[in-house]
């Protein structure tokens, strides 16, 4: 069930927030996270960027699974890869009979694709794929009620969450049982709004998010809260930007998006 959270008071309704043992989380980070808390606890959509090197630098649309609508996953669709993933936790999967693919990807462990059995059509609409991403969230589905494979992809977190893996599916599921979710996050890679033949870098990333009024944060943040609130003062993961360096990272993609439009625009004939 939805639920609405007014704008005041969100770190008594979310205590968790707070800073821990481990020192104060940054105040623009903490208010980021707050807002994509409120916003997945609302089934809205949230912009969640990844800028640790070995991973690259992709954004996600995030939203609750158990509170996607076909409106919501038709937004997601269009803006995105297309390829549309759910965060759920190990032992979900198992429960659900969800098996790991045969192939890997570094750092994604992907479970074998799948279409909820009631109410759904091809499989492959943005109302197939709400319906799916909806009871794989239920926990009173059972994995008989899914086929396989189908359109919409499990990917199996860490079963320490963020702090296992500081990896964009263990982020989004901390950030939906952040909201009093259940644990289970829709995913979906943004393509850049410049250039449709590659992936969002940050700055594109970040101007859609404020184009669209939906809340940005970093891989890098979520690790950090959970860090502190862990009472634990470990360096960042490796490759991750460190408080306040997210800003740095943005001003140096957007001077990178600028140099590739003079480039594509060829040489000042002025000169």
């Amino acid at each position: 069930m939805s639920i609405r959270i007014p704008l005041f008071g969100v770190k008594n309704l979310f205590p968790s927030l707070r800073s821990g043992g481990g020192g104060p989380v940054p105040a623009a980070s903490n208010h980021r996270l707050e807002a994509a808390v409120r916003a997945l606890a609302e089934g809205a959509l949230v912009v969640l960027v990844c800028t640790d090197r070995a991973d690259a630098v992709e954004a996600e649309l995030v939203c609750s699974a158990a509170l996607v609508s076909t409106a919501t996953m038709d937004f997601l669709v269009r803006h995105t890869s297309g390829f549309v993933t759910i965060a759920l936790p190990p032992a979900e999967c198992d429960r659900l009979g969800l098996p790991p693919m045969h192939y890997a990807t570094a750092g994604v462990d992907y479970a074998v694709s799948v279409d909820a059995i009631d109410g759904v059509g091809t499989g492959i609409s943005a109302h197939d794929r709400a319906v799916t991403s909806r009871a794989l969230a239920d926990p009173a589905s059972q994995p008989e009620e899914f086929t396989r494979p189908g359109h919409t992809v499990p990917i199996r977190c860490a079963t320490g969450g963020v702090l296992e893996r500081p990896h964009r599916a263990e982020a989004a599921l901390e950030l939906t049982r952040e909201a009093d979710q259940a644990p289970a996050a829709v995913m979906a890679t943004l393509v850049s709004t410049v250039d449709d033949r590659r992936m969002a870098d940050l700055a594109e990333a970040v101007d859609f998010a404020d184009h669209h009024h939906l809340t940005w944060l970093t891989v890098s943040e979520v690790y950090q809260w959970r860090t502190t609130m862990a009472g634990r003062m470990a360096p960042m993961a490796a490759g991750f930007s460190g408080p306040g360096e997210e800003i740095h990272d943005l001003d140096c993609a957007r001077r990178t998006r600028r140099g590739r439009a003079a480039r594509a625009a060829g040489p000042s004939s002025g000169l």
